[in-house]
């Protein structure tokens, strides 16, 4: 069975590291994929505040695969 990742940001707040990141309203995937290689250390999918749906949310969640970037 494949071992889990480590959650980094989770792991950061429990050691005292600030984590900077953003806030992203879009449902657009492809800017989603671009922020999440800014170098930022997460970014929240906000869908409070924006028309995300699950499918939105999981595509989005897709584009920052394998980035190295958290996902909130």
């Amino acid at each position: 069975m494949p071992e889990l990742q480590k959650n980094k940001f989770k792991d950061a707040i429990q050691n005292g590291r600030r984590q900077i990141g953003l806030w992203v309203g879009t449902r657009d995937s492809v800017l989603t994929e671009m922020l999440a290689h800014t170098g930022f250390d997460c970014i929240t999918i906000d869908c409070e505040h924006t028309m995300h749906d699950i499918s939105s949310v999981v595509q989005g969640l897709q584009a920052m695969n394998g980035s190295g970037i958290s996902a909130i």
